[in-house]
């Protein structure tokens, strides 16, 4: 394109790279550093947290400039790219592939408006329970994070032909972990015959002047599955977040979880987005 100049600033921890057109800004993408994932994983990660136009005019062709500029510079050094972008951008997508990038997931977002009635799992196992973790249970929190990095294989980390399957697990335990130490509002726990085999972590956040509660991961014994347990385990957060006065709960799974797609559903859930993870990776070995 005739005319369009790329350039960047460091704002704080964020890069952005602005595309100019005639001198005037037409388009602008931002970039982050990520320093949790690089240290789990071994190897730079980097997020595109996002590409914006004026008037919400997307142009394609400039955002491949600007991502092109990204790959071809050395602004920012990385091993691995993350983006997430709505699914309604197919065009974007196929541009991104055109550059080397591939897709790891299809995110749904499901949404649950806590006005409704929350529908009881009367499915669970029998002699099954619900409560919060203890927090200051270590043996309780190795259990949870057992679970976490035993049960998950359709994160976007685990979709990724380029990260080991252990290293992906073991990001998992780790969210899980810090989760269970604070990060978390709350953490439920199914217990069955006093062992836990199941939890679900919840965020209570503030959007918009108002209270959500967002589902941050939720896992199952794959002895337990199918029984009930998530369902439960969802109630029992719905009740607490309503409890605490949030207006509704979102929950985010894979389309090919068709599980979990399952479960939401059954709990009165509704798709509310769809958004497509796309990867790059660069072996700075070769």
């Amino acid at each position: 394109m005739k005319n369009l100049k790329i350039d960047y600033k460091k704002e704080d921890n964020n890069f952005i790279i602005s595309a100019y057109l005639d001198n005037i800004v037409k388009g602008e993408m931002s970039v982050k550093e990520l320093p949790w994932d690089t240290g789990l994983l071994g190897f730079k990660c980097i997020r595109i947290t996002g590409i914006y136009f004026k008037e919400n005019n997307f142009d394609y062709e400039i955002a491949k400039q600007m991502v092109s500029y990204l790959l071809a510079s050395d602004i920012i050094g990385f091993n691995l790219i993350m983006f997430r972008f709505p699914s309604i951008q197919m065009k974007l997508g196929q541009n991104l592939e055109s550059l080397g990038f591939y897709q790891v997931e299809n995110l749904l977002t499901f949404k649950f408006t806590l006005s409704e009635p929350i529908r009881p799992a009367f499915d669970a196992l029998s002699g099954v329970t619900i409560c919060l973790l203890n927090r200051e249970d270590e043996k309780e929190i190795n259990s949870v994070c057992e679970i976490a990095a035993n049960e998950f294989k359709y994160s976007r980390y685990h979709m990724d032909p380029h990260i080991p399957f252990d290293k992906a697990a073991n990001l998992k335990a780790q969210w899980t972990r810090n989760s269970c130490l604070g990060r978390a509002t709350a953490v439920f726990v199914a217990r069955y015959n006093s062992n836990i085999v199941g939890f679900i972590l919840c965020n209570i956040l503030t959007k918009c002047d108002s209270l959500i509660s967002v589902i941050d991961l939720i896992g199952v014994d794959s002895r337990f599955a199918n029984q009930g347990i998530g369902k439960a385990l969802v109630g029992y957060l719905l009740t607490f977040s309503k409890e605490k006065g949030a207006r509704y709960c979102l929950a985010g799974t894979q389309s090919h979880n068709l599980g979990s797609i399952r479960m939401y559903l059954k709990s009165g859930f509704m798709l509310d987005a769809s958004e497509l993870t796309f990867h790059y990776y660069k072996d700075n070995n070769q």
